[in-house]
């Protein structure tokens, strides 16, 4: 049985969730690290807030994406904000996408790198 893995955004972040195309890579981060990998799949605005109502506690997330290949991972915020060139102590926010120019590696190589940290680290 295959198994869809979707996340829900505020509408306050349509500015980045209109940017995301299959196959953007995507990081999730949470209490000072980060947590998972994996690739956008399908973007969708649930307009009806089906999702937010079943799924997440009336939580009002009605721009939805799926997420392919998500791999956990467990990689300290700094070691991901070096290969980014951000600042000490930058936070980022639950729904960011990273600026094509800071991005010098491929997607892929990024993705590689965080799982390898995971193995080694983790």
């Amino acid at each position: 049985m295959e198994t869809v893995q979707f996340f829900g955004a505020p509408e306050s972040r349509d500015d980045t969730f209109e940017k995301m195309t299959t196959g953007d890579l995507v990081l999730f981060h949470q209490d000072g690290e980060y947590v998972g990998t994996g690739w956008i799949g399908t973007t969708f605005e649930d307009e009806q807030q089906w999702a937010s109502t079943t799924l997440w506690d009336s939580t009002s997330a009605p721009l939805i994406y799926t997420v392919d290949d998500f791999t956990p991972v467990a990689v300290p915020t700094s070691a991901v904000h070096r290969i980014f060139e951000y600042s000490d102590g930058y936070s980022p926010p639950n729904l960011m996408r990273v600026a094509t120019n800071r991005v010098a590696n491929s997607p892929k190589a990024i993705k590689h790198a965080l799982e390898q940290y995971t193995a080694k680290h983790g």
